[in-house]
């Protein structure tokens, strides 16, 4: 047996390893705590998660109102509920990982908002997509518990630490509108894709919008939306594990520019499926002028199809070869500007 003949049994017989994305988000199930939390308003004590609403960067611990939960609690005070782990003044709720969660009000009668924040451990590189994630429980006092569909992600380059009177924008991902989250035993999972603009440093959850624009099941001042939240997740995608089903928006402008409006009636379906049923078979842009097009992209960044006016659709080929099911990625010029999204491929 010859030289490269060893080589090549050498390398078939070396161990497969899988590299996992990494999370940038810091303390994703809020299990590293500065101390143990004795009173709701703390979420501070989960470093470096903090509560933006209202507050100055000087004041964090000051201004908090979202909470945070924890096994210690319930160790330190066995007759008391509070803020322990897995009871507490919400009732009974065992952690879907480790033994704390936060919790905060996504939606009240009275207009009032709670808002977790965190920085990321990396800034979001631009034109790459990346999943967002985190698991909900909907938990109040049966007397005042309703239930929203309004649970959203932003991200952007600085921190809402000041931005006071902050809340209707277009979240950067958002669960679906139509679908309300009500279950107060299993944790569910809300997760979307977002396509970085370039230097997002902070991860914001709760709801950007205002009453008049949310949706809930019971609607007066009364009632509340709360949820625990636990294992948040930002993740460079590897157009495979993240699929996005649970994303309705393929807006990716940061929430807190203002959005080019030149584009507002041109739709960019997020799904082909090929599979020769006539139905979402081919992936259309409506082209106007010659100078048009849009590029499509694998998560390898090689540029797999080419629209313009005179070939205005992709048919789930590259160069006669059928493309793999996954995400691909656009880069559009239509209406003199420029749009990113992504494209869902299912045979």
């Amino acid at each position: 047996m010859n030289k490269t003949v060893l080589y090549i049994v050498f390398l078939c017989l070396m161990p497969v390893v899988l590299i996992q994305a990494q999370n940038l988000v810091p303390n994703p199930s809020f299990e590293d705590i500065t101390a143990c939390p004795t009173d709701q308003g703390q979420i501070y004590l989960a470093e470096p998660w903090f509560s933006p609403y209202m507050c100055s960067a000087g004041s964090l611990t000051i201004c908090s109102s979202s909470d945070l939960f924890n096994i210690c609690y319930a160790i330190n005070n066995p007759l008391y509920m509070n803020v322990g782990v897995p009871v507490n003044t919400l009732g009974y709720q065992i952690p879907r990982t480790g033994s704390g969660y936060a919790g905060i009000g996504f939606w009240d009668g009275n207009g009032a908002r709670e808002k977790i924040e965190t920085p990321l451990s990396a800034t979001l590189v631009k034109d790459s997509v990346y999943c967002i994630s985190m698991y909900v429980v909907n938990k109040r006092p049966i007397s005042d518990l309703t239930s929203t569909s309004n649970l959203h992600f932003l991200l952007t380059k600085d921190s809402l630490v000041d931005s006071q009177g902050f809340t209707i924008t277009t979240p950067s991902v958002k669960n679906p509108d139509d679908n309300i989250i009500s279950d107060t035993t299993n944790w569910t999972k809300i997760i979307g894709c977002y396509i970085a603009k370039g230097g997002e440093k902070f991860l914001t959850i709760g709801s950007f919008y205002d009453n008049a624009h949310s949706t809930v099941v019971k609607e007066n001042e009364l009632y509340f939306a709360y949820y625990l939240i636990d294992d948040v997740s930002v993740e460079l995608s590897d157009g495979i594990n993240c699929s996005c089903s649970n994303n309705d928006s393929t807006d990716t402008i940061d929430s807190l520019d203002v959005p080019d409006q030149s584009l507002k009636q041109v739709i960019f379906p997020n799904v082909i499926t090929p599979n020769d049923d006539k139905v979402n078979d081919l992936w259309i842009i409506d082209f106007i002028d010659s100078n048009e097009y849009v590029e499509v992209y694998n998560r390898w960044g090689n540029v797999v199809a080419k629209l313009n006016i005179e070939h205005p659709f992709w048919d789930g080929t590259s160069n006669g070869r059928l493309c793999t099911e996954g995400v691909y990625f656009y880069r559009a010029y239509l209406r003199k500007a420029y749009k990113n999204g992504f494209i869902q491929l299912v045979r």
